[in-house]
């Protein structure tokens, strides 16, 4: 019987095809426990880069569009064995796209803004992508998991990303990526789900709760130093130069979630798999 059901996962540059090895198998073990057929996506989805690869996740829908139920996975993720089959929780008729809003009115929110993006607490994700007008009802959204409804946005998807005429196409520095245009198509037309934090927990958000003086290691020589050597050696340098409290926090976000994204470029818990 063919699946209505896949699992991609964009996987282009040089770093991510070899950390791909080692995450391969916490992939295929979820795809399976979702009966979700896993896609490994090599090349990129636009290959005149018409927008960047980021903006490129646009077009995954499209492409993938013999299945109708597509979540999109971020390689910088872990997936915990008790996660429960996340299809089952958004698979609705009227849904077309779910996921995790940021808490852009929330303490955790504001001290992310200051202590690891080093900008104002100000959410630029909340201009209207046709227009670049503020709106303040857009909450923005992060787009490390996310749930497509193919047959209900790919091609509304697909039209916004060639259209010129939109402040998003225009505006490259500030607007040029999948998240503000995908929650706002999705929500307009009345087809957007709020996806539960539990499945795009993102450590930075956890670490700003209790483990502060691990934004202070990041952001510090230590931190430097992870992100010179990171690119060619990975797991020595997470399992190395963070030491036993990091690997603590990450234990204890594993624990409390379902998926944990290590968004912001934070070390990937190479030693729990």
């Amino acid at each position: 019987m063919t699946k209505n059901k896949c699992i991609v996962v964009l996987c282009i540059s040089s770093f991510f095809k070899r950390h791909l090895i080692e995450v391969y198998p916490m992939l295929k073990k979820y795809s399976d426990k979702c009966n979700a057929d896993l896609i490994v996506h090599d090349t990129p989805p636009d290959p005149n880069f018409r927008h960047n690869l980021m903006s490129q996740k646009l077009l995954i829908p499209g492409l993938y569009k013999k299945y109708e139920h597509i979540l999109m996975l971020d390689l910088d993720i872990f997936i915990s064995d008790n996660c429960p089959n996340i299809f089952d929780d958004l698979i609705d008729d009227n849904v077309g796209f779910s996921a995790v809003e940021n808490p852009i009115n929330s303490n955790e929110y504001k001290y992310i803004c200051e202590h690891v993006w080093g900008i104002p607490h100000t959410n630029h994700m909340q201009q209207n992508p046709y227009t670049g007008t503020i709106n303040n009802k857009i909450k923005g959204i992060n787009g490390g998991v996310m749930y497509f409804n193919s047959s209900l946005i790919a091609d509304l998807l697909r039209q916004f990303y060639f259209d010129d005429s939109t402040k998003w196409c225009e505006d490259t520095a500030i607007m040029n990526n999948e998240e503000t245009p995908v929650w706002w198509i999705a929500d307009n037309n009345d087809m957007f789900l709020s996806m539960d934090k539990q499945y795009n927990y993102q450590m930075f958000y956890h670490l700003s709760n209790n483990y502060k003086d691990l934004i202070g290691t990041y952001k510090g020589f230590k931190g430097k130093l992870y992100r010179k050597a990171s690119q060619k050696l990975p797991m020595f340098v997470t399992n190395n130069i963070f030491g036993p409290r990091y690997k603590e926090s990450v234990s204890d976000a594993i624990d409390s979630s379902n998926i944990v994204h290590f968004a912001g470029g934070f070390p990937y818990p190479y030693f729990k798999l």
